[in-house]
């Protein structure tokens, strides 16, 4: 169902899923005629321009490329939620963005739960409340790990005698089963979900740097495309259609956490390092800054989507380029028959 109030009026009212519906509205028109793999190629677009932006070190790039990656990433669930046919028609998935992020990330470390559950599936039947309870709302063995988290599957696996992969898919299925028994928990806002990642991954950021996070960003928007690839192709593989789903949005929930803990990082550096504030606190919040206030507290992707989509004549999310709250930007796609003018038009420019 398509949001039609696109009014952005106070901080921290809007879920994640309304943004969706907004994005999908404000470029109603042009929508339809994209392929999702025209969406996803946008997001890694913006991904690398954003790893650029950091490796220049330029701050408003940055903040721009972070609103740009986001709300094509926004379009890319959009353009999944919806119905398609022909060959896209393996790439019609209904569920929504909160429940993509909240499937990966119940309020728990995926890395912390995996650890746990392999570990333990070997020696003793695996209670997977008490893992909740156990790591609930932070990370707490990444870092332990580290620097051979990345060789956890050795690690683990160095007294099992099962295979590594299977128990790998297992505990995705577990955790996915623990976040459907606890709906009613998901942050109800953008800010929320953001907020939740922030705790979880505080300690985590802090010891990483801001092009780790960029590297780490990039990282997982390749792993996203990588999971289109495997559902519009033959690959051969033991996986159903909808494991591939869940693989599908599980990286896209990756990407929606690492740019989490890209505004926890900028947000950090901002404390002693104050060259965002020009561009945030002028044009997001000009009334309500003054020398006192921190930069920092104005760090958020909605702050920053605000910054790029926010119309300040009428509030509403907008088009950057045509200004319009539904976009009227013409375009034409390589894949659509050409009108009778255009043709024309073409023809005479041969002469």
């Amino acid at each position: 169902m398509i949001t039609t109030n696109q009014s952005l009026e106070k901080f921290g009212e809007l879920k994640i899923d309304d943004y969706v519906d907004i994005v999908r509205n404000v470029w109603t028109n042009i929508h339809p005629r994209r392929t999702v793999i025209d969406y996803a190629l946008h997001v890694f677009d913006h991904a690398s321009k954003l790893g650029e932006a950091i490796r220049k070190k330029d701050a408003d790039l940055i903040l721009t490329e972070i609103a740009e990656t986001l709300n094509w990433l926004f379009a890319f669930v959009a353009k999944l939620n919806d119905f398609k046919t022909g060959w896209e028609n393996k790439l019609n998935i209904k569920t929504n963005f909160s429940r993509m992020i909240w499937d990966k990330y119940p309020n728990i470390c995926p890395h912390c739960f995996e650890r746990i559950y392999i570990l333990n599936n070997h020696k003793i039947t695996t209670n997977v409340s008490k893992i909740a309870i156990e790591i609930k709302g932070k990370c707490k063995y990444c870092l332990v790990d580290y620097p051979k988290v990345e060789e956890r599957s050795i690690t683990i696996m160095a007294d099992s005698t099962q295979n590594y992969d299977q128990l790998k898919r297992l505990s995705k299925k577990e955790l996915r089963n623990y976040a459907q028994k606890t709906l009613e928990e998901i942050p109800n806002s953008l800010q929320g979900m953001e907020t939740m990642f922030h705790k979880i991954y505080e300690s985590n950021t802090a010891l990483t740097t801001l092009e780790g996070i960029g590297f780490h960003l990039l990282e997982e928007t390749g792993e996203m495309g990588r999971a289109v690839i495997d559902i519009y192709t033959n690959k051969r593989t033991d996986k159903s259609l909808e494991e591939k789903h869940h693989d599908l949005c599980d990286e896209v929930a990756e990407v929606f956490g690492w740019l989490c803990s890209l505004t926890l990082k900028v947000r950090d550096e901002a404390k002693t390092f104050d060259k965002y504030r020009n561009r945030l606190v002028t044009y997001v919040l000009p009334l309500k800054a003054n020398k006192s206030e921190k930069l920092a507290d104005y760090i958020g992707l909605e702050e920053i989507l605000w910054l790029t989509y926010r119309n300040e004549k009428n509030k509403q999310y907008t088009c950057p380029y045509c200004k319009f709250t539904i976009c009227k930007c013409e375009l034409e796609f390589a894949w659509e028959k050409k009108s009778i003018n255009t043709l024309y038009r073409d023809q005479k420019s041969l002469f």
